[in-house]
């Protein structure tokens, strides 16, 4: 009985093989002698229907109506990034309704200096976002 490893190996032998008879075909142009094609596309020519997959799951989410939420859990999660290390260790609570970022800091003196710094934040994530307007107030809780 073989083990699973020796299968594995001769499987993949197997596949390459087929890709390489794969790779040349003879196709017959104007003349009757054929000419050798290569049948698979080099790597910086994509076929038109080839979609990345960052573009699929963003299509998946907007055709679900998930996208405004994920961009919501990626602030969450990337919420140190974005205002740095300083008011991420500080802030208690953080959550988007309506367009508007709910924020609870720790400190009421850090929420006065939030509340003038609360421009460029609202720059910041737009930035980190690629633009989306994400959110567009920040209520200090």
């Amino acid at each position: 009985m073989k083990r699973k490893k020796d299968v594995a190996i001769s499987v993949i032998k197997k596949i390459g093989l087929l890709i390489v008879q794969m790779k040349c075909i003879f196709v017959k142009q104007n003349s009757n002698e054929p000419t050798v094609q290569n049948k698979l596309p080099s790597r910086d020519k994509r076929h038109e229907s080839t979609v990345s997959v960052n573009d699929a799951i963003i299509g998946f989410l907007r055709q679900y109506g998930l996208e405004q939420k994920y961009m919501e859990a990626r602030l969450k999660a990337e919420w140190q990034e974005v205002a740095g290390n300083f008011l991420a260790s500080r802030t208690k609570n953080l959550f988007v309704r309506d367009k508007k970022l709910y924020l609870e800091l720790t400190s009421s003196p850090l929420r006065q200096d939030a509340f003038m710094y609360q421009s460029e934040l609202l720059y910041r994530i737009k930035e980190h976002f690629g633009g989306v307007d994400l959110v567009q107030a920040i209520v200090f809780i």
